[in-house]
């Protein structure tokens, strides 16, 4: 498995790769906390998008148990007893590293997701993701300062500008979303150069 993943970088994206070449996987996820050192994931959902397009046979998906009711059921209503029957957590990661490889991952306050995913890879495996990222917010930053809106930047009303229709706070549904949404932005101006060495769409993912 590692060695496979790994192997995926040897001839990732670069710099000069056409954007509409990039398969990025737009992910969700819902835990437990926000303490990558203490907390678990719960759910994990993510959907392909390439050359704009959403490749709903490209997507991922997967319940992980817990110990007990934690307090973010009160945002995500995953409970105990539903979540009783998934996968345990290294075979749940195991499985999506199959499903990520190389691919560029893209999502709202990403950061949060990538933390609670390499902990848990650290935790099981030994290593991190070397997998690129976006961040939606960081692109609606760049779009703002763009002239693109103004108003809100979070991810609940990012939808009235673009054709989704609001559902239930899950893992794969908000990555559903912001699929939906990608395709639908603009090439977004560059970052200052202090910000990443990356052109935006290919920002490292910290290590």
């Amino acid at each position: 498995m590692m060695a496979e993943y790994f192997a995926c970088f040897d001839r990732t994206w670069t710099e000069e790769t056409p954007v509409e070449k990039v398969r990025f996987v737009v992910l969700d996820s819902e835990t437990t906390g926000l303490d990558p050192r203490r907390d678990r994931l719960i759910t994990l959902g993510a959907v392909a998008v390439v050359d704009q397009e959403i490749l709903l046979g490209d997507s991922f998906e997967v319940l992980m148990p817990i110990a007990h009711n934690f307090a973010a059921v009160t945002v995500h209503g995953i409970t105990r007893d539903e979540a009783e029957t998934g996968l345990k957590e290294p075979e749940a990661l195991r499985q999506f590293l199959v499903y990520l490889k190389d691919g560029i991952i893209v999502g709202h306050h990403i950061g949060h997701d990538i933390a609670m995913l390499n902990a848990g890879y650290r935790r099981h495996f030994g290593f991190e993701l070397r997998n690129r990222s976006l961040d939606t917010m960081d692109l609606t930053l760049h779009l703002e300062r763009a002239g693109a809106f103004a108003e809100s930047r979070k991810n609940s009303q990012l939808r009235p500008r673009h054709p989704v229709r609001p559902v239930r706070h899950r893992a794969a549904r908000p990555s559903h979303c912001r699929g939906r949404c990608l395709p639908h932005r603009p090439d977004p101006p560059a970052p200052p150069a202090a910000h990443t060495p990356f052109p935006a769409p290919y920002a490292r993912v910290p290590v």
